[in-house]
């Protein structure tokens, strides 16, 4: 009988978390997100998606519920993604309609309102328009 001599590195993904989306941690999903994968996922507890258009009211960020997000997240022990110009269904829509001094509000909002709170951002570009994770 052959033994295997590969060595594992911890700092490859265990075989099973690779095939199964639902054991992926939330880091797990931000280093992987794109396109393709956001409408595989689907929202849950590790992810939330914003719909962000600023030329209907009722899809505008609301940042009081943005606080709701930011407590819940912290106190959970691996975080979580809110991921900002998407579909509830994973489709990217951009947040091209969304006025510059609202992404700096956006961007800065952690340090006022949950100053404990250490979000990672990335602006990553999907299907031509910005999208904000």
């Amino acid at each position: 009988m052959q033994s295997d001599n590969r060595q594992l590195s911890l700092f490859d993904p265990p075989p099973q978390a690779a095939e199964n989306l639902a054991l992926w941690t939330p880091r797990d999903i931000w280093v992987r997100l794109n396109q393709r994968l956001m409408a595989q996922l689907g929202e849950d507890r590790r992810l939330d998606y914003k719909r962000v258009d600023y030329r209907n009211r009722a899809e505008r960020i609301d940042f009081e519920d943005m606080a709701h997000y930011y407590s819940a997240y912290s106190n959970f022990p691996d975080g979580g993604l809110l991921v900002f110009g998407v579909s509830s269904k994973g489709e990217p829509l951009g947040c091209s309609t969304v006025p510059l001094q609202q992404l700096n509000r956006l961007e800065n909002f952690h340090t006022n309102q949950c100053p404990l709170a250490k979000p990672e951002k990335a602006y990553p570009f999907a299907s031509g328009k910005i999208n904000i994770l």
